[in-house]
């Protein structure tokens, strides 16, 4: 997720993803620039930003648009990780 200015926006940042998604997701605060290096085979970038999606794909990563759909985002999501556990 994108790096806001502070520490503090930091910690709220890593906070909102542990009460939506839980606790056992790890949250790496970056800046935009930095996104794209932290892609690979089983990561998953959720964003709101089609640029930042696109290049976290062509490092091998699988990348989610959020669109403001909260529900939308979860499902797609959990599609990625079903077919993680099948395959």
């Amino acid at each position: 997720t994108g790096a806001p200015s502070s520490a503090s926006f930091q910690q709220q940042k890593r906070d909102w993803v542990a009460l939506k998604f839980g606790a056992q997701y790890e949250c790496n605060v970056v800046h935009r620039r930095d996104k794209q290096k932290w892609s690979g085979p089983c990561k998953v970038l959720i964003d709101d930003t089609e640029g930042n999606i696109h290049d976290w794909v062509v490092k091998g990563g699988h990348g989610i648009l959020h669109e403001g759909d909260f529900d939308k985002t979860i499902d797609e999501l959990r599609e990625y990780y079903e077919a993680l556990k099948a395959a």
